[in-house]
């Protein structure tokens, strides 16, 4: 397996013979988890401190800090975790359109590349914050049935499969669309 981090190299490395790389990127790092992350503990400081202080004020006793960091660090673990699992999946995932395909690679211990060809590719859902980044869909990929009981199946559900943070996300729509879905000249 080849062991770089430019997403380049990574993208390229993925091409069949003939196939063109129109264009790469890489979902922006974290997005706002750093935010989350210092807001996050900021709270958990400032919660803990006027407890301390309104407990001891209100009962006369000092408390001790150990188990009020535990009872007040424990329920923003999970998001804490999940905000950093987020992170180091966008650090290790680049995207790809060539002439044949789109791909989302994932790498890391073992390499994950999903490709989706001109016939999976569907409407385009395009959401760009003011700067130009933004997500793009291109595809639905069927999930299953939820809400129905054992004698019915419920209604169908489906997962966007997107491209995530990524800088001047109208280019890319556009390139998708010019690539994938104008109808060839006569």
């Amino acid at each position: 397996m080849m062991h770089t981090n430019e997403p380049q190299q990574i993208a390229e490395s993925e091409l069949d013979p003939g196939e063109r790389l129109l264009w790469f990127g890489k979902p922006i790092s974290g997005g706002r988890t750093g935010y989350v992350v210092t807001g996050s503990i900021l709270a958990i400081l400032i919660v803990v401190s006027i407890t301390i202080v309104g407990l001891s004020l209100v009962t006369g006793k000092q408390f001790s800090l150990v188990w009020l960091l535990v009872a007040f660090t424990l329920p923003w673990l999970i998001p804490l975790c999940m905000s950093w699992a987020d992170t180091e999946r966008r650090r290790k995932t680049v995207y790809a359109v060539t002439d044949r395909r789109i791909m989302v690679i994932v790498s890391g211990r073992t390499k994950t590349v999903q490709s989706y060809g001109p016939d999976e590719i569907g409407n385009l859902q395009r959401v760009e914050q003011s700067d130009g980044w933004g997500n793009l869909t291109f595809a639905r990929q069927f999930a299953g049935y939820g809400g129905g009981s054992e004698t019915t199946q419920g209604y169908a559900q489906f997962n966007d499969i997107q491209f995530v943070g990524i800088p001047d996300v109208r280019s890319v729509e556009s390139l998708i669309r010019d690539t994938f879905l104008r109808a060839p000249s006569p």
